[in-house]
């Protein structure tokens, strides 16, 4: 049975106040469903961060970092790892957990420890690191523009609360690297530091049994004995090489020491949101309508398909 398209736009325009009522219907349940919705808060923090020292090179104009982080005194190259890590550390069991006795600023219930802000009425069957951790999880999000530039969103059900956290995390996380890449750092200079002082000694002592070589054949030539001479010389030399490379190799460790430090520029810091994020008022009116225009649509198809098949 067919149903050209003439007839159905006819149908559909006798229909038009039973489409119309529907739409409106699903329009002011959308409405009223947003009224009982908890409203919902974005703050947004902009910043660019490289570890002091680098140099300026090709990877920051790949990411087209080069012109934007000159404007703020900052080298981008070979600092990539950074941007690469940030989200890893985020994710981080290790850096999480610290954050969870953060006195917060918020709107409501200002000066609570983070877990308790976070999981104010826990479950007693999951532990509580678990909660705390997906909670916060669920509320950071970290992401990079066209520029490279990172962006750290908070969103939260307290508008002061959001844009603490977000400026909060954003120093709480050049500690943590600068504290990783320290770390890092003292143990590359401490072992540096073991093998130096062993090359010194080493080669100390080899110029004392040359000195004392020398002292003892001083009126003795035999060619055994300058065969000897000779490979102490020798040893001494290689001694000389290895201490000279392992003490430009201390320098350069001490130098790295003082270069980890992250630097971190603000490019636009949090500030507290007037306007609610959630919920989108609009969207889920608009998206409400159309379904039940198109609910409204097919079911005077259906019902006109029904009856013709009836009749027949």
């Amino acid at each position: 049975m067919e149903i050209d398209l003439v007839k159905i736009l006819g149908l559909l325009w006798l229909r038009r106040y039973f489409i119309i009522a529907v739409v409106a219907a699903a329009g002011f349940l959308a409405f009223g469903l947003t009224l009982t919705l908890p409203p919902g808060y974005t703050a947004s923090i902009e910043f660019l961060m490289q570890a002091s020292g680098g140099k300026q090179g090709g990877a920051a104009s790949a990411l087209g970092l080069s012109s934007l982080a000159g404007q703020f005194g900052l080298d981008m190259a070979g600092n990539q790892k950074i941007f690469e890590i940030f989200p890893r550390i985020l994710e981080s069991r290790t850096f999480l957990s610290e954050l969870k006795d953060l006195k917060v600023e918020a709107a409501v219930n200002s000066g609570k420890p983070l877990g308790q802000f976070l999981i104010p009425n826990p479950n007693p069957k999951v532990p509580f690191d678990v909660q705390f951790l997906d909670k916060l999880r669920s509320t950071i999000t970290l992401d990079k523009d066209k520029d490279g530039v990172n962006i750290l969103t908070i969103k939260a059900r307290d508008p002061v609360f959001t844009a603490y956290l977000a400026n909060s995390l954003v120093s709480r996380l050049e500690k943590y690297y600068s504290t990783m890449e320290t770390k890092k750092a003292q143990q590359n200079l401490d072992f540096l530091e073991s093998k130096h002082t062993e090359a010194q000694n080493e080669l100390s002592g080899i110029a004392e049994q040359l000195r004392i070589f020398k002292e003892q054949n001083r009126e003795t030539v035999t060619p055994f004995l300058i065969q000897k001479m000779y490979w102490l010389q020798m040893e001494q030399r290689i001694s000389e090489e290895k201490y000279l490379l392992l003490t430009r190799e201390f320098e350069s460790a001490k130098i790295d020491y003082e270069k980890v430090k992250p630097i971190v520029v603000v490019v636009d810091s949090a500030i507290v949101p007037f306007a609610k994020s959630e919920p989108r008022k609009k969207v889920m009116i608009l998206i409400a309508t159309i379904f039940a225009a198109l609910f409204s649509v097919a079911w005077i198809i259906a019902m006109e398909w029904l009856r013709r098949a009836r009749a027949t």
